[in-house]
């Protein structure tokens, strides 16, 4: 009878998340999760908070991608029907601190394409933390997820790092540097003592790319590593090698990640380009 009653539409909906669900070990979002979100939900104001809370009433269901990641998914919705944020670009847009049980955690939120994204946390959580309550104590909201992303524009300026840089490799798709509050996030995720070039390549550009390779400033992406969170800064086509960063570390070193193996190397280099320009001629 309710087969009947629904609309062809949610119908096939209902079966695409259910299929979804049964491919991919889904599950509801826990506790802990919901906490986390609420707790972002609340250190905003409107109508950003109300946005957050119909998207998590919208949550279908969630993957366990690994112990320290959890990928949000929806039941796809009718058109229109989802509040979206206006800054559709992906990245992190909040850090949520607690603990959950005794441990001491902390929470990033992602979001992409105007929707949460993922949760991923500085430690496992195990199925017995999986029971515990989580109890937040401080949120930091990393970007204002009402103002548009930053559409960077193509440019044919050079600065001295890309001067340097060209004079080994052809560079195109050079675009301008990132809005400024998005590279000083960037760079509080990170250790301090950085190399220097790094955040002056990022006030230089925010996008270049090389034969085979792509510089991803503020967009660069994160990746879930064994014993820690890598920030991928420049990456081959394929995305099996990068140059990297470890997160919320006070490891300033650059390294080499290679995806394959999951190998994770000190860069050759004293600094981030000569490490940058050094990968290339070795990989070359």
């Amino acid at each position: 009878m309710v087969l009947i009653c629904a609309t062809k539409t949610n119908f096939m909906q209902s079966i695409s998340v259910l299929f979804q669900k049964l491919k991919h070990g889904g599950v509801s979002l826990a506790e802990h999760e919901r906490a986390c979100l609420v707790e972002f939900a609340k250190s905003l104001d409107e109508p950003l908070r109300e946005i957050i809370y119909q998207q998590i009433a919208g949550i279908a269901y969630v993957q366990h991608q690994n112990p320290k990641m959890t990928l949000i998914l929806f039941e796809p919705p009718v058109q229109g029907t989802m509040p979206l944020f206006k800054n559709r670009a992906y990245g992190k847009a909040a850090t949520v601190t607690g603990k959950l049980g005794t441990l001491a955690i902390t929470c990033t939120i992602f979001v992409a394409e105007g929707r949460i994204l993922a949760l991923q946390y500085s430690a496992p959580i195990t199925s017995a933390l999986r029971r515990e309550s989580f109890a937040a104590s401080r949120c930091k909201v990393l970007q204002d997820l009402l103002l548009p992303a930053a559409n960077t524009q193509l440019t044919r300026e050079r600065g001295p790092l890309l001067r340097k840089i060209e004079l080994t490799y052809p560079i195109s798709n050079v675009r301008e540097s990132g809005p400024r509050g998005q590279i000083d996030a960037l760079l509080e995720s990170l250790a301090q003592g950085l190399p220097p070039d790094f955040e002056q390549l990022l006030n230089e550009t925010d996008q270049f790319d090389l034969p085979g390779w792509s510089f991803a400033g503020v967009a660069g992406r994160t990746l879930t590593a064994p014993d820690c969170n890598l920030r991928l800064t420049f990456e081959n086509a394929d995305g099996t090698r990068a140059l990297c960063f470890k997160e919320d570390s006070s490891d300033a070193k650059i390294y080499v990640y290679e995806e394959i193996n999951e190998h994770l190397a000190e860069a050759p280099g004293a600094t981030y380009v000569d490490a940058l320009l050094e990968l290339v001629r070795l990989s070359s």
